[in-house]
């Protein structure tokens, strides 16, 4: 895996937002409806989930399991999370496309911003970045940041330093219940760090540097490792060849860089990766790849941040050869684009004072122009807030300066898909 600095991608330092919260199959109590079984290739619909009882919060309703989709093919994904405490009822199972991995679950979400099905994400929020920084929010307004971690990996002495060393938590993930943030630099001097809570952290003996991480199909998965229970790492037969950021969906790893061949590469259990063949045209080709890619509406989406003209990438991950690579529509060929995420059922672009969002019906960019908000190089997008550990907003155009902790800068969002 290429090694590289966040300099090539215009950003100041690398902290990286973590937006996480609680899985959907986890909202239910015991006495909660039963989520419909997972799929066969092709096309099967899942059944209704059952009546619920259980639950944590009124209104919310059971999910069926999702079938069909992705590269190859196992069954669909497990039935969605069980009813409310107002006895919901299950929502229809999602319906299946070519043969192939298990689909996203169906079922309707629910309407906190802790869970939902479209690739959205919910509090707690913790972001990762510079000097092993390590900052908690439990609403994306108020921060907190963790003391630096203790005892160091073996063979490390000093302090944490402030630049792209082996300091530099690069990115970040959450799943099982656990926070995983990766980063360091070089063969050896990797950086892992773990907690169930983004404010209590231990160091993972792992000396593998990475630049991301992602959890989905029971797995973390950086370029290199994988891991069940993101404390035990095993060696990947080969790595992903160019890795900034990892997205899952759809039953699959998404991994993009923009260094050298295999821009794109993906597997479905962080073993072996696989490249796909993608293009790319730009006009700057030393950088050819993508640098941000996010998950929802069924698919990936992929941009590059530092090339103007850099097409747009987009895999519903069917086949190896059902992705797309577009021209940068006009608005924003030119503009600052930091890293892209989805939710509120759109995707969106981080920029320096706005936002650019996509219309999913129409496939339409409009940009949101920001008020009060500088520098948005990252945000996290959920049902009650837009937000990065600089700035918050409701609405995408009256912005608020976060309060607590002083976080700078942050590069990108990873969220967990629910």
């Amino acid at each position: 895996m290429k090694r590289h600095g966040l300099s090539s991608i215009g950003q100041v330092s690398s902290c990286v937002l973590a937006a996480v919260g609680l899985l959907a199959a986890s909202c239910s109590s015991s006495a909660g409806g039963t989520g419909g079984s997972g799929g066969s290739a092709g096309g099967q619909t899942g059944a209704t989930g059952g009546t619920a009882t259980g639950g944590r919060d009124a209104g919310s309703q059971g999910g069926a399991g999702g079938l069909g989709g992705g590269v190859s093919g196992t069954g669909g994904h497990g039935g969605g999370a069980g009813g409310s405490v107002a006895s919901g009822t299950g929502g229809a199972g999602g319906t299946g496309a070519s043969s192939g991995s298990g689909g996203i679950d169906g079922g309707v979400p629910r309407t906190d911003a802790a869970v939902s099905n479209d690739g959205t994400m919910g509090p707690p929020f913790v972001a990762f970045g510079d000097a092993t920084l390590r900052a908690y929010s439990p609403d994306g307004k108020t921060w907190t940041v963790a003391p630096s971690p203790s005892p160091l990996p073996a063979g490390w002495t000093g302090t944490p330093q402030s630049g792209d060393n082996q300091w530099l938590l690069r990115g970040g993930c959450y799943g099982a219940g656990l926070f995983v943030a990766v980063g360091g630099t070089g063969g050896d001097q990797g950086l892992l760090l773990t907690s169930t809570d983004g404010q209590t952290w231990s160091v993972n003996p792992m000396v593998q540097a990475n630049d991301d991480c992602a959890y989905g199909n029971g797995v973390f998965v950086t370029a290199t490792r994988y891991s069940s229970d993101g404390m035990t790492w095993n060696r990947a037969t080969n790595y992903a060849p160019s890795c900034r950021r990892i997205a899952f969906g759809n039953g699959v790893f998404v991994a993009v860089g923009d260094q050298g061949p295999g821009a794109v590469s993906y597997t479905q259990d962080g073993k072996s990766w696989t490249t796909l063949a993608t293009s790319f045209t730009g006009s700057d080709m030393s950088r050819k790849g993508y640098t941000s890619i996010a998950f929802g509406n069924g698919h990936f989406l992929a941009i590059n941040s530092s090339i103007g003209d850099a097409p747009i990438f987009e895999w519903d991950g069917a086949s190896a050869s059902s992705f797309t690579e577009t021209a940068m529509p006009s608005l924003l060929q030119g503009a600052a684009r930091y890293a892209v995420v989805f939710g509120r059922g759109a995707f969106y672009i981080a920029s320096d004072d706005s936002l650019f969002k996509r219309d999913e019906t129409t496939k339409t960019w409009t940009k949101l122009q920001g008020s009060g908000a500088q520098q948005l190089l990252s945000l996290v997008v959920t049902t009650d807030v837009i937000s990065n550990p600089q700035w918050w907003t409701t609405d995408g155009a009256q912005w608020q300066p976060a309060t607590g902790a002083t976080v700078l800068n942050a590069s990108k969002v990873v969220g967990v898909s629910r």
